[in-house]
């Protein structure tokens, strides 16, 4: 009976370990299968973090390409716009000009008068309160007949007509009279001129009034003295 019992406890015991042994085998199982998940899900974690990294970038790329668009689109200055208009064969008004009364401006080649608004936009303002004579061409003829390219200039706050001017032309330090003469400008041939505006014309010095038929025409000045009605 003894011999039973011992049989039956030593049965029973080596059962205990063997469940013992097999829940701990269970349990490492487990807890192999849980390791394997949270390695898993740390994978799958960090390629979507790393996908949503490039998709940041690639979202990015456009967002730098509108920026730039942006910035190329944005309103051009002053300068840039007076560039692209010379660019284009059409110069900026600072200062309006015409060719007198009887001269129709829409028959004049688009080329000359740009040319002609460049050189008046670059005198600037007209002398306040007078009428300024600027020169732009001048040369000598053969028979000695001197031809000067003028904008007489309006810078009264009238509108000005019949004008009497006493015109010299001077060396470039204004010291020696190269020609000399009285001119009218009548308004039924010159016309009236309105305030700040400019108007393209031609000086003609007759062989008499000029004094000096070699000086270098590069560089003058012309000096008036003037009457006017308004």
């Amino acid at each position: 009976m003894k011999k039973s019992f011992a049989l039956i406890f030593i049965i029973f015991m080596v059962a205990l370990l063997a469940a013992c042994s097999s829940d701990s085998e269970k349990e490492k199982e487990a807890a192999d299968k849980q390791e394997e998940a949270t390695e898993t899900e740390e994978k799958e974690a960090t390629e979507e973090t790393e996908e949503a990294e490039e998709a940041e970038e690639v979202t990015e790329e456009p967002a730098t390409e509108a920026t730039e668009a942006t910035e190329e689109e944005a309103p051009a200055t002053e300068t840039e716009e007076a560039a692209e208009a010379n660019a284009e064969g059409n110069v900026p008004v600072y200062h309006e000009f015409d060719l007198g009364p009887g001269v129709d401006m829409s028959t004049v080649d688009q080329e000359s008068l740009d040319q002609l608004q460049q050189l008046v936009n670059g005198f600037g303002e007209p002398t306040a309160g007078q009428i300024d004579f600027n020169g732009v061409y001048a040369t000598y003829q053969e028979d000695g007949t001197l031809y000067v390219e003028v904008f007489v200039r309006n810078g009264t706050e009238h509108t000005i007509y019949n004008i009497e001017s006493e015109l010299k032309v001077l060396d470039a330090n204004g010291e020696e009279i190269i020609a000399s003469a009285f001119f009218s400008f009548p308004e039924s041939d010159f016309g009236t001129l309105a305030p700040g505006k400019s108007r393209f014309w031609t000086l003609t010095f007759g062989p008499e009034y000029v004094y000096n038929g070699s000086y270098d025409l590069q560089n003058y000045v012309i000096q008036q003295n003037s009457t006017y009605n308004y």
